[in-house]
């Protein structure tokens, strides 16, 4: 299926898509004015309207990208749906100022676009609706078109700034009660106030519009996701890697054959190994590397030729909350712990989530 996704490109470096659920809204669109016994140039001028309201949307998840990136933070992606854009970025500021930036950094966008087309509208004369009567339009056409496209930004940011967490209102939220507690209590109250909105929000659904039912749903999944990580990251707060190394590990000789590494795996607990010359640390080898080397070479292949080697180091004073997003973003389940090849240790994703759970049972008692 994501065949029938469409690629925008890399604006600002940035890859950018329209996802293929995308098109059930087209077809939507096409399927209720063929019902309405609306002609196929009729049909058009929506469907160029869509892709206009759209192309709004991309703005206004550049303008958060870009905020984002003025603070270092990276946008993996930028991606269309059916109920708006979604720009995954690395992460979210922790600092309150800056989310409260990138949070309003999109509906900034939406503004400047609403003033241009303002000020464009007015010069030429063709500013002839008013807020109440987009509601009442029944056809786009050349005629109400920009005028039609200047209210609705007005209602995006208007709709993105109601406090429902994790929209953006809900982040702006999030960040101004983070200035006077702490990011897990704040997460905790926005998220709360979000799934007021995100019930209101089925009602009127049902009532009216059934997109704002979908919209609900991402609120509820969305916002419990963020606050399980927040948590996460606050049971992490002033641990060190060196609070959880692990010193009993095994190390495997990228010479031997993948047959011993199967044998290790299936003889103990752990599953995932660094990888050695015998002097130095050349990469590493996760469970999932065993089983697609044995399936692709066969258990005599050299354990070095499936090794990962693009292995980072960790220090022992680093913060374990940093360690694990860097494993995240690199895709890693372990790292040697100590200076370059003066190992003193490992550290893994399972170890990091086992002290989770441990943590998260110690705040529960």
């Amino acid at each position: 299926m994501n065949k029938l996704s469409i690629s925008l490109g890399k604006p600002f470096g940035i890859p950018t898509s329209i996802h293929w659920t995308f098109w059930i809204l087209i077809v939507w669109i096409i399927y209720t004015n063929a019902s309405q016994g609306l002609g196929g140039i009729e049909t058009l001028w929506y469907i160029f309207f869509v892709f206009s309201i759209f192309g709004c949307v991309i703005l206004h998840e550049l303008g958060h990208s870009l905020a984002a990136r003025r603070y270092g933070i990276k946008t993996h992606s930028i991606t269309i749906l059916p109920i708006g854009g979604v720009a995954s970025l690395e992460k979210i500021p922790e600092n309150p100022k800056q989310e409260l930036v990138v949070a309003f950094a999109g509906p900034l966008v939406n503004i400047v676009i609403a003033i241009i087309l303002f000020l464009f509208l007015s010069a030429s004369g063709g500013l002839n609706l008013g807020i109440g009567d987009v509601e009442e339009v029944t056809h786009i056409n050349g005629d109400n078109f920009l005028t039609t496209l200047f209210l609705v930004n007005i209602m995006l940011v208007v709709f993105n700034m109601i406090p429902a967490f994790p929209m953006d209102g809900g982040r702006v939220l999030r960040a101004i009660l983070a200035m006077n507690m702490s990011r897990f209590k704040a997460t905790e109250w926005a998220v709360r106030i979000g799934q007021a909105f995100a019930v209101l929000f089925v009602f009127w659904g049902f009532s009216s519009n059934p997109f704002l039912i979908f919209i609900a749903l991402f609120i509820i999944i969305s916002a419990n996701g963020e606050l399980e990580h927040v948590r996460s990251e606050s049971y992490l707060s002033d641990i060190q890697i060196k609070d959880i190394l692990m010193k009993d590990f095994t190390l495997i000789d990228e010479n031997s054959p993948l047959s011993n590494a199967i044998k290790v795996l299936l003889n103990g607990q752990e599953k995932q190994f660094l990888v050695t010359d015998g002097k130095n640390i050349t990469g590493y080898l996760t469970k999932n590397d065993i089983i697609q080397g044995l399936t692709n070479h066969g258990e005599q292949v050299l354990v070095g030729k499936i090794a990962n080697p693009n292995v980072t180091w960790v220090g022992m004073n680093q913060a374990i909350k940093d360690t694990r997003m860097k494993m995240l973003q690199e895709g890693t389940l372990i790292m040697p712990v100590g200076q370059q090849n003066k190992l003193e240790g490992v550290v893994d994703f399972d170890n990091i989530n086992e002290f989770l759970l441990i943590q998260s049972a110690r705040n529960n008692h």
